[in-house]
């Protein structure tokens, strides 16, 4: 990866070769990994005041440190995970709309804020990643389901359809490990068969992924480029979020 001396990118090379090689498993890669999630504190400080301007009910993690996800490897394998690939900033359902899933909460079924629909900002090997997620893997059974009675209505499919088509042709569908861009659906009923068959075991994602090398995630670019995404991004989430 050669980023060229004029741009200045908000995550350095170094940050997207943490994920190459064995670096995943490797427990001495752990402050490489806490460097990334610290620049992901950083770019949240900077987002979260335009977020509050354009009034959208998304929430911050409660805790802080759990607004970025696990960099620590001995602490991803209490969650049976052997490597990390990626690191990512989240936004999501409030504290007070997650209390309302508490009656629900069980080890089978935990309704914690990451399975919940969330917004999701994501350090990968080869690209930076801006997502929206239904579900994680087992996670987000309330949302998925919301999406689900969407579908089934002919009106409401075609209401979301309606959003999706706003989305350019960048962005794709993660669905049961396997992804297809969003444009090859060309109707709401093409969409509604390819994701009326879901399985919680998988994750459930709208997403785009973008080039290190791309000036829209520069230092100087990065923030109004997330906040243009969330623009396009927010009806659907606040269509689909499930609530009582």
């Amino acid at each position: 990866m050669n980023i060229i001396e004029t741009f200045h990118p908000f995550f350095q090379k170094e940050h997207y070769e943490t994920f190459c090689g064995n670096k995943p498993s490797d427990d001495n890669a752990d402050n490489e990994r806490l460097a990334i999630a610290d620049r992901l504190l950083e770019l949240d400080n900077l987002l979260w005041p335009e977020i509050l301007k354009h009034g959208w009910n998304i929430s911050r993690h409660p805790q802080i440190n759990h607004r970025s996800s696990t960099w620590q490897l001995s602490q991803a394998r209490v969650f049976f995970e052997q490597r990390i690939d990626a690191i990512w900033l989240h936004y999501g359902k409030s504290d007070i709309e997650l209390e309302t899933y508490r009656p629900y909460h069980s080890d089978a079924n935990p309704q914690t804020f990451i399975h919940h629909i969330r917004f999701q900002l994501v350090v990968r090997r080869d690209h930076f990643e801006i997502a929206l997620i239904l579900g994680k893997e087992k996670g987000g059974a309330w949302d998925r389901g919301k999406y689900h009675d969407l579908m089934e209505n002919k009106s409401s499919r075609e209401t979301l359809f309606g959003l999706i088509t706003v989305l350019d042709s960048e962005y794709w569908i993660d669905f049961k490990s396997h992804s297809e861009y969003l444009n090859t659906f060309k109707t709401p009923e093409e969409l509604w068969r390819y994701t009326r068959n879901d399985n919680i075991n998988h994750y459930f994602t709208f997403g785009k992924s973008i080039s290190p090398l791309d000036e829209r995630i520069s230092e100087n670019n990065i923030v109004n480029t997330i906040i243009a995404e969330f623009k396009k991004l927010y009806p659907l989430y606040n269509l689909i979020k499930h609530r009582f």
